[in-house]
């Protein structure tokens, strides 16, 4: 079974040595914050699968099943489900389907003329046709919390989680009780991940 999983990592850190004081950039780009979780999670034993002991996984994608949901919650949510609706009504010419695979040149742009009928302006990777098998990601799926991704979708997350890495949906790579964490804490200060995971 496919599983979602979101990481929480600090975006910046405090300055050392020679550095200009106050807070430094920890990574360049999403590229970098993406491969940091991703080789975390495998030193960290996350997808472990040993005889007598294993992580929660036994694979893992940043993104994959759910690359560009994070794309998805900046959007205006009517006008997102009003266009989700409508792709999957058409599914046979946008090719929209549950495992993103088989989608044909004239079904993407099809789909993307669709899409531009609900968000015009809109000009990044669309947040479906993405390859689930990518193990990397996409840039999009590893981005600042900005205040409305904090609270259309981080905010719930954090809410429902209870501090046990084997079953939470939100996971704060540097080690705090995720739990306790607040808005303050992480809106502009602290990158969030996509993992899709299998166990």
């Amino acid at each position: 079974m496919h599983n979602r999983l979101i990481i929480l990592t600090d975006a910046y850190r405090e300055s050392e040595g020679k550095e200009k004081k106050g807070m430094v950039k920890i990574y360049k780009n999403s590229k970098e914050v993406r491969d940091k979780v991703q080789d975390y999670l495998y030193e960290e034993g996350f997808t472990d699968q040993r005889e007598f002991c294993s992580g929660p996984s036994d694979g893992l994608a940043i993104g994959g099943r759910w690359s560009g949901v994070l794309t998805e919650y900046l959007f205006n949510p009517i006008l997102w489900k009003a266009c989700h609706d409508k792709l999957w009504e058409e599914k046979e010419k946008t090719g929209v389907n549950r495992w993103k695979s088989n989608v044909t040149l004239k079904q993407k742009a099809y789909a993307r003329k669709m899409f531009n009928d609900f968000f015009p302006k809109y000009k990044g990777l669309l947040p479906f046709h993405r390859d689930s098998l990518c193990y990397f990601g996409e840039e999009d799926d590893a981005m600042i919390v900005t205040k409305l991704l904090w609270t259309r979708f981080i905010k719930k997350l954090v809410r429902d989680s209870e501090g046990d890495f084997y079953q939470d949906p939100i996971i704060y790579l540097q080690g705090s009780v995720i739990d306790e964490c607040k808005e303050e804490d992480v809106v502009n200060k602290m990158y969030a991940v996509v993992v899709d995971y299998h166990n």
